[in-house]
């Protein structure tokens, strides 16, 4: 085997570009050929996203009936307009797209030079494919000019411009800038495409270059999960020690490396760093066997990122050197289950004046139970929140602020919260225990009139009518939160995840959606943040459900699900239902609206539409 020979893939060094690139068929076609205009590719680290981008600009240019003008674009080390606008000038004069630039240019905002660019394609009846790559950079942007950014999101997003982010998931850190006009940046890019490692039908032919026999390019691709880096590393010291399994072993123990996993690590969310340490000690971990909202969308994170793989409904770490590093750490490098520890209550367990009668439910946050206040003798329901979920201290914050929020409000169709009490270190919240069925099973009843449903709707407008003047927004609204008792007064349950619009501290971390994703709004589902308009659509989608009997959105798995909400339009809801009236149908879409502002402003826009509506019947 020649070790040094220019055509060996793994000693030359860019051996995933040009007429050497193998695989990524699905996301080249996505990025040329998919309906999205704006698209975020998020991957870990060296995992080839520059690669990509100058393999989709290579095809283009090859391509002499292409309808785009592509550019590619590397922001690497912008920090403000003008290194914005010297790399995107940079970037035209390199381009071989036959683009030049001219002088008048030199002296334009970067907005005003990609519009000048989107004139010169459309001139040649082109539209532009900008390939933005190093997108993280934007974040300095975003520090420094907040203001800039929204004018590059406009100009990214314009008519005529095919526009591709390449970002690891550090851009959603965008999220958490509170000046006007940045948060909306990524609402266009959102769900991201994800680069997942590549498959073993990818790579053979690029192993086989190399003359590694078949039954060494399989271990490979076992040992290096795919990852294209750890590949080109494993490959690379394989052709130099003559032996995988001695290469293996120094890369398990190799310092650069140790480094490159601590750093992707640290990339990730508590939940996502706890659920992989989990996987990583064979604690066997499935989606199926999974409820807690947030778990599964973390899981799925690290599915879609190539972290782990599903075997036999078990989910494991995909990365051999990697697990064997996350089974090397010490507790303070990688994430620990819990902090602290609560045991399930259990009946006649008494948590300050109230006595444990039997378990109602479990939600993302927590288990109710149904319990007798042993002075005023009266039933309550306690909420005490998950074991798993009390060693990080956001959520044992984000539940005690449900308490604070909740406590100040009262109204008739929202349940009460009476006092927050302690068992050990767990906080339990105790509230008024609703007897009566759950949205979903009401609605099932066969008898039930239009009538009725009118008016159970425009009880809970009225609660979030007056929850929103409040200063509240509840931003978990779904069917499993609202009960409807026998007389058939609804109540609003589980401001689980409120805050006050005007909170200075925003508890919800970048990347965590919480929520049940269904009945989320495309901010939520987007990482972007969320107001009383959020509260309208997932009411909406509620609401469509109640009228229809059949869901908004659907679809296979998570991932594919945000997609849908953030992107597609359901059927309206007086074809799924021809007896609706047009006024009830007409409201239920606009709360439906993808962008906040074309939604009713609040609870009170909508309770007002539906008080004209029962004034109709």
């Amino acid at each position: 085997m020649n070790t040094t020979s220019t055509n060996n893939p793994f000693v030359v060094g860019q051996w995933v570009r040009g007429e050497k690139f193998f695989g990524r068929a699905e996301i080249i076609a996505e990025l040329l050929f998919g309906p999205r205009q704006a698209v975020w590719v998020a991957a870990l680290r060296r995992m080839g996203k520059t690669s990509l981008l100058r393999e989709v600009e290579r095809r283009v240019l090859q391509n002499a009936e292409s309808n785009f003008l592509a550019l590619y674009w590397d922001l690497e080390g912008a920090i403000d307009d003008i290194t914005l606008r010297e790399s995107l000038l940079a970037a035209v004069e390199e381009s071989a797209s036959g683009l030049r630039v001219e002088t008048s240019w030199e002296n334009l905002s970067t907005p005003e030079v990609l519009r000048k660019i989107q004139q010169k394609a459309k001139s040649r009846q082109r539209a532009v494919l900008l390939l933005c790559d190093e997108a993280e950079a934007l974040l300095t942007v975003a520090q420094n000019d907040s203001h800039l950014l929204a004018r590059l999101r406009r100009a990214l997003q314009s008519e005529n411009v095919r526009c591709v982010l390449t970002a690891t998931r550090r851009l959603t850190v965008l999220e958490t800038f509170d000046e006007a006009g940045t948060s909306p940046f990524l609402q266009g890019f959102v769900p991201p495409l994800y680069l997942p490692p590549l498959r073993e039908t990818e790579i053979q032919p690029l192993l086989a270059q190399a003359g590694f026999s078949l039954e060494t390019r399989k271990e490979l691709f076992q040992r290096s999960g795919g990852h294209p880096f750890l590949l080109q590393l494993l490959a690379k010291r394989t052709l130099e020690y003559g032996d995988l399994a001695g290469a293996y072993q120094h890369l398990q123990h190799d310092e650069t490396l140790h480094n490159f996993f601590t750093v992707d690590f640290n990339t990730l969310q508590p939940t996502e760093k706890s659920l992989l340490q989990q996987c990583a000690q064979g604690d066997g971990l499935s989606l199926r066997g999974t409820s807690n909202t947030e778990a599964r969308v973390a899981l799925q994170t690290l599915l879609a990122l190539g972290l782990l793989a599903e075997q036999n409904d078990h989910l494991r770490v995909r990365l051999p050197l990697f697990q064997d590093w996350l089974q090397r750490q010490s507790p303070p490098q990688a994430a620990q289950k819990t902090i602290f520890h609560s045991e399930e209550l259990k009946p006649g367990e008494r948590v300050g004046p109230y006595e444990i009668l039997h378990e109602i439910a479990r939600g993302g946050m927590g288990i109710v139970y149904c319990a007798r206040d042993v002075h005023l003798q009266r039933l309550a329901a306690v909420k005490v929140l998950h074991a798993e979920l009390l060693g990080d201290e956001q959520h044992r914050a984000r539940f005690l602020s449900e308490a604070r929020a909740a406590a100040q409000f009262q109204h008739p169709h929202v349940a009460t919260i009476y006092a927050i009490e302690f068992k050990g270190e767990t906080p339990c919240l105790c509230m008024e225990h609703v007897e009566g069925q759950r949205l979903e099973q009401w609605a099932k009843q066969a008898h039930l009139t239009f009538a009725q449903k009118l008016t159970l709707a425009q009880q809970i407008a009225s609660a979030l009518a007056a929850a929103h003047a409040a200063g509240l927004i509840h931003r978990d609204l779904k069917p499993s939160n609202i009960m409807v008792r026998k007389d058939g007064m609804a109540k609003l349950l589980d401001f689980g995840i409120a805050r006050r619009l005007t909170a200075a501290t925003r508890l919800t971390r970048t990347g965590q959606m919480l929520g049940t994703l269904a009945y989320m709004s495309p901010e939520q589902a987007s990482n972007l943040e969320a107001d009383a308009r959020s509260d309208v659509f997932s009411f909406g989608v509620v609401l469509y459900e109640l009228f229809t009997g059949k869901p908004a959105f659907t679809a296979e798995n998570e991932l594919a699900l945000a997609y849908s909400i953030i992107n597609e339009n359901p059927p309206p809801p007086d074809a799924e239902n021809p007896a609706l009236p047009h006024a009830l149908a007409e409201l239920l879409m606009s709360m439906l609206a993808k962008p906040p502002q074309k939604r009713p402003a609040n609870g009170q826009a909508v309770s007002k539409i539906l008080e004209e509506l029962i004034e109709l019947l």
